[in-house]
Order: C-alpha cells, then structure tokens, then sequence
C-alpha cells in the first residue's frame, strides 16, 4: 500500500479521465479500514498506463466536480484463493 509519490508514468500524467470504474474505499482497494494520505486519500481507483500498460491504483481527493489525482501505487496481485501448491519431490 506504500504510494510512489508521483501521479506519472512514463511521462504520462494521469488525471480523472484515467479513473476505471468502480470507485474504492481503501478498504476494498489495499483490505485495510484506516485514514489514507493525512485523510485527504478518500477514494481510490484502476488506472493503466498508456504508454506501458502497467496497473496503478490512483489516490484520489474529491474536488468538485471532479477528483484530483493525489499520488500513485503500483497494484498489487490479487491474492490466490483456494489451496496452496505443494511442491512434490519425486
């Protein structure tokens, strides 16, 4: 959930335009319930490069009428469900 303290990528911006839908909650987008960014983080959201293609989660203030990009963090995998592999050693 660490940010990286920029909101581009290479030499992209991004803005709202970039927001994929649905909206988060820090709790749906990183599973922790807790203040973002001094609280000023209260909705978060996908967003792809253009250029590379790599996944960003964006922090977002709500600024009427529209959202301001705070910061970005690369998206973490979502986790596995089901049982974990075992290695068989033969």
């Amino acid at each position: 959930m660490n940010h990286l303290n920029t909101v581009s990528c290479c030499g992209h911006t991004f803005t709202a335009q970039d927001i994929k839908p649905p909206l988060m909650t820090a709790e749906k987008a990183f599973g922790k319930k807790e203040r973002m960014y001094g609280g000023r983080a209260t909705w978060f959201a996908n967003a792809n490069c253009p250029e590379c293609g790599k996944e960003y989660v964006l922090w977002l203030e709500p600024k009427a009428p529209n959202y301001r990009v705070l910061t970005i963090s690369e998206k973490a995998d979502e986790p596995r469900r089901g049982r974990k592999r075992q290695t068989v050693e033969v």
